[in-house]
């Protein structure tokens, strides 16, 4: 997907002078515009997606202390969400232990979500998501067959085991989460270790309250801090999407990620 400083001038309302491609995921691609605006347009345009995701920015901003994007401009016909572009460093691109407020500041973040009341999240459209770890396990087990050719033999067994045994029963108790917070999505200053913002909000979603924990379990390790076997769980089932995600796009911070990851999941 490829968008002319023209048609981002159209989208916008003003002028634009330059567009430099910012990032390229699941969801959507991401343009840094005149070098202070971040602007994400859907691959796969949904109206409403667009139009709930900025409003869960909108309310999150609200309720926590960590910087989040600030709508500017929304085109939800075309999938565009526009928003002034947050300082920082991707955590991901950092070498761990992580900066010393990092994982306070995380944490916190949690459990601000967490505290967000269900209902009007609810009102704006914010979707409940109803996977079962078992769906979770089933899925990771169909990567595993595509994948375990490329992990290290040292890992296998390990991986092997884990997808026989049973998975966690469904939460008893849902809350408001990022749903896909991993260390790419957490910007950071490395001179301060401030978190400077939470990015990529389009998978937010009332769900279990271990996925986001057990996400950065999967990015930080024991930094992270001990997690419940739950958390482990997810975190596990991600590192082995994220593996395939970076040999299919040939994302090497993904693969080498993944595999630091399996060391202290599957070892």
């Amino acid at each position: 997907m490829t968008v002319t400083p023209a048609e981002l001038g159209r989208l916008l309302g003003r002028e634009v002078s330059s567009v430099v491609p910012a990032g390229d995921g699941y969801d959507n691609q991401a343009y840094l515009v005149d070098g202070r605006t971040l602007v994400r347009v859907a691959k796969d345009t949904d109206a409403e997606a667009t139009r709930r995701e900025a409003a869960v920015l909108r309310a999150v901003r609200a309720a926590v202390a960590v910087p989040v994007p600030e709508p500017e401009a929304v085109r939800p016909e075309e999938g565009l969400l526009a928003y002034p572009a947050l300082p920082g460093r991707p955590l991901a691109d950092l070498p761990l232990p992580p900066p010393p407020g990092v994982v306070p500041a995380l944490a916190r973040l949690l459990d601000d979500l967490h505290a967000m009341p269900l209902p009007a999240l609810r009102a704006l459209g914010v979707p409940d998501d109803d996977t079962a770890p078992a769906e979770w396990r089933e899925e990771a087990a169909e990567t595993y067959e595509r994948v375990s050719g490329e992990i290290p033999a040292a890992y296998r067994a390990a991986v092997a085991a884990f997808l026989v045994e049973p998975p966690p029963e469904p939460a008893r108790r849902l809350v408001f989460g990022h749903q896909d917070l991993g260390a790419e999505h957490v910007l950071v200053d490395p001179e301060s270790g401030t978190v400077t913002g939470v990015i990529d909000w389009t998978d937010a979603a009332i769900g279990d309250p271990a996925v986001d924990a057990g996400r950065l379990h999967r990015d930080l390790g024991p930094s992270w801090g001990p997690v419940d076997g739950r958390a482990r769980f997810y975190a596990r089932c991600a590192a082995l999407e994220d593996f395939e995600f970076g040999l299919r796009t040939g994302r090497e911070r993904y693969v080498r990620n993944s595999l630091r990851a399996f060391g202290w999941l599957f070892s």
